[in-house]
């Protein structure tokens, strides 16, 4: 049963307080919702953060520190399983507590996981909500167990509208193909940069010829990358840098020496971005499956040689120049590519630097900042949501 939390549109406090929820500070959503919550601080708003209490590496920790002392309702780590099951319910009820100690205007999920927390505890409460994918729940195939499971709580969850920021028009249609109609405010706000990212970008004298740099997962195509070097080796070396961590860290190195690649590949931890780039003469992104993903921004911006695969949002990154994107999963046609790239160095300059001016033209962190606020403050200006029975934040209101 549900029952009205009030019949009348909340006045907005000054400044509003947003609660940022996502599981893991890892990769381009990490990135993300430190760009975001920035922007949020520097306009005004009262921002809080929850995620997983997991252990995320020393960049991530050093990261998560700086935003605790810029948030004024602080940083809040709580477990949070990465598959689903009871442990959820916990996650779920110090999100609430959260958003009734701090009287959160908005819960904003980032993630498959903290979509769901976020979308749940405000229709529990009777709060406004904003989701942005991430890709998340929309990766998973109809078919597979996982996505059974989050596929159908994404139908469930859309029915307490909101809003839905989308990372990318794929990301876009791509709920739509699986989920249906969003409900709630629906809108595209692509990831940007900070005009520093395109600062020039000096090369290391010792550089490798290639760079992977993200995390270690079989979705990333580490396998295949390996696999492409392999084909490449039987015509002439070619080095690469692995940079990142993962679960799947350690198969993808005992690959590397399977495949005999262990004079001319090797891997290192986690490191800034930039420090990577000048590493290597060139950038591969050989994933199977993204979004909207903030590395190729940022390779592209570093003006960086790129050679990416055509999934997800990344052919809208690449604009007029997406004809020279890889398929994803062929190991034979990323060869070919890396090949072709290495042995043309003018032209592969001339291509990057393009890419730099298309993307520093159009993909901007104040602009995504920008657009991100105007939805808040049109949930803000719209009626509160119903909560169900006795779950409401302020049940005396």
């Amino acid at each position: 049963m549900w029952t009205s939390a009030t019949s009348k549109p909340k006045a907005p406090r000054h400044p509003p307080r947003v609660l940022q929820c996502f599981r893991a500070p890892l990769g381009g959503l990490f990135r993300h919702v430190a760009d975001l919550t920035e922007g949020l601080v520097a306009k005004g708003f009262e921002v809080g953060i929850i995620c997983s209490d997991e252990d995320c590496g020393e960049l991530a920790r050093a990261r998560l520190t700086q935003l605790e002392h810029q948030t004024a309702l602080g940083l809040h780590r709580t477990a949070m399983p990465r598959t689903a099951g009871l442990a959820d319910i916990s996650a779920l009820r110090a999100v609430i507590s959260l958003t009734r100690q701090y009287d959160i205007d908005i819960i904003h999920g980032h993630g498959a996981k903290g979509g769901a927390y976020a979308r749940a505890a405000a229709a529990l409460l009777g709060a406004r909500a904003a989701y942005t994918p991430h890709g998340g729940s929309l990766h998973y195939s109809p078919g597979s167990a996982a996505g059974l499971v989050f596929l159908t709580l994404e139908r469930v969850l859309n029915r307490f509208g909101g809003a839905i920021l989308f990372e990318s028009d794929f990301s876009a249609r791509t709920y739509r193909e699986k989920i249906g109609e969003p409900r709630a405010r629906a809108r595209t706000v692509h990831n940007g940069l900070g005009g520093e990212e395109f600062a020039p970008l000096a090369t290391a004298p010792d550089a490798a010829d290639l760079l992977y740099i993200g995390e270690m997962r079989e979705l990333k195509g580490v396998a295949v990358l390996l696999e492409a070097l392999k084909q490449l080796s039987a015509e002439r070396p070619v080095s690469a840098i692995f940079v990142g961590s993962g679960p799947e860290r350690a198969r993808f190195e005992a690959l590397a020496g399977e495949l005999g690649l262990a004079r001319a590949v090797r891997f290192e931890d986690p490191m800034p971005a930039r420090a990577a780039f000048a590493m290597a003469r060139m950038v591969v992104v050989p994933s199977l499956a993204e979004s909207f993903p903030y590395v190729v921004l940022e390779a592209i911006a570093a003006a960086r040689p790129l050679i990416a695969t055509r999934v997800g949002g990344i052919p809208e990154i690449f604009g007029p120049l997406s004809q020279r994107l890889v398929a994803p999963g062929d190991a034979g046609a990323l060869a070919h590519a890396i090949k072709t790239r290495l042995a043309t160095p003018e032209e592969t300059l001339r291509e990057a630097a393009d890419l730099r001016t298309h993307v520093k033209t159009h993909f901007n962190a104040d602009k995504m900042v920008s657009a991100i606020i105007s939805t808040y403050r049109q949930l803000l200006k719209s009626s509160q949501p119903v909560a169900m029975t006795g779950a409401a934040r302020n049940p005396s209101s």
